[in-house]
């Protein structure tokens, strides 16, 4: 027997690993709004640069200011947990 669903709003988040760098892109439907994900660089960055060499992606882009690609990140925290000022804030 097959049962049948129906999914009438969510939303979600597509990866396209195979490139450099990696390709993000959320999405929603059926009237839902985006949740904000990610992550994001905050103006007490001092330029240390320890993000830049632990993102696996690539996604970090020098400054001043430093900012995330957010259509490369790929969500693994690596830069949050790295950074010794604590200016990346989780969204």
């Amino acid at each position: 027997m097959l049962t049948v669903f129906q999914l009438y709003e969510g939303e979600g988040e597509f990866f396209d690993l195979r490139q450099q760098p990696p390709f993000h892109q959320s999405f929603a439907f059926g009237g839902r709004k985006l949740a904000p994900v990610g992550y994001k660089i905050l103006a007490v960055c001092n330029q240390c640069g320890k993000c830049l060499s632990v993102c696996p992606s690539n996604c970090i882009e020098q400054g001043p200011p430093f900012q995330i690609r957010e259509e490369n990140c790929i969500h693994c925290g690596t830069c949050y947990k790295t950074c010794p000022y604590a200016a990346i804030k989780k969204l």
